[in-house]
């Protein structure tokens, strides 16, 4: 199997996503909505490349397409306000992040050489090494459901989607949803180090990613100018990206990586 770069692009989701513009961008904290009806079986995404009758291809990993993934969360968040009240705190922000959604992106020419058998294997690995990572993360961070599509650009492109809920504690020990404090610039260092090696580990032939702090202050300058693509709705960034591989698979010039991203920015590559 040739080398290949895997991107992980990252979604902040919110039952209740603010509107409000923080230094003049609007936020860009997706509905548990819409992520759901993008991600379990309904598909009712604007993705033009998904074929509804290879839908059934899918493979759940955890959870299932009849979640209420809302009700789910909204559960989890009760659950939280319940313990923080009994610890005298105040509940958290209605439009508070309260999950996570992660896609792990193998590149479609390296997909397309693969049999169905091998892509799903390959795929159920990096899920596998994905939730080991997020584990030593923070073992309190839960995932309620991933899913393998097969259902986009004709079933060449299989990828999971992971939804977690990046669950913390605050100083006292009492549970919260922090994302600033705990899903930031060093959680993308930490994964964007391990994520390649422990794929090697597995066999797979994992190329290290671009890791901020690494860079020379000229490929820093480089990578500022990139940035405002990672300030991207979820899908305008997966068309851009989409785009840049079909252009790809035409013999045009490719760069894949998975790109680190500062605190306050909504996707990773």
């Amino acid at each position: 199997m040739q080398e290949f770069h895997v991107g992980l692009p990252c979604l902040k989701l919110s039952l209740n996503p603010s509107n409000q513009r923080h230094h003049g961008k609007a936020a860009r904290t997706c509905s548990v909505k819409d992520a759901w009806d993008e991600m379990s079986d309904k598909r009712k995404g604007r993705d033009k490349t998904i074929d509804h009758d290879l839908t059934k291809d899918n493979v759940w990993l955890c959870g299932n397409t009849d979640m209420d993934m809302e009700q789910v969360i909204q559960t989890e968040i009760d659950r939280i306000n319940a313990e923080r009240a009994e610890q005298g705190k105040r509940k958290m922000r209605i439009d508070a992040v309260s999950a996570i959604e992660m896609i792990q992106k193998p590149p479609m020419e390296v997909m397309e050489t693969l049999t169905r058998e091998e892509q799903t294997k390959l795929l159920k690995v990096s899920d596998e090494v994905t939730e080991s990572i997020l584990h030593d993360w923070n073992p309190s961070w839960k995932t309620i459901a991933t899913v393998i599509h097969f259902d986009e650009f004709g079933g060449r492109s299989g990828h999971p989607h992971k939804i977690f809920i990046p669950i913390g504690e605050d100083k006292d020990g009492c549970p919260v949803l922090n994302v600033k404090r705990d899903f930031n610039l060093k959680f993308f260092t930490f994964i964007n180090r391990e994520y390649p090696q422990r794929m090697r580990n597995r066999g797979y032939p994992v190329l290290d990613c671009e890791i901020y702090e690494d860079m020379t202050e000229e490929e820093r300058e480089a990578h500022k100018g990139k940035k405002k693509e990672y300030g991207l709705e979820g899908y305008e960034y997966k068309l851009k990206k989409d785009a840049e591989q079909e252009a790809s698979i035409c013999g045009a010039e490719r760069t894949c990586s998975i790109a680190s991203f500062q605190e306050d920015d909504q996707l990773a590559q």
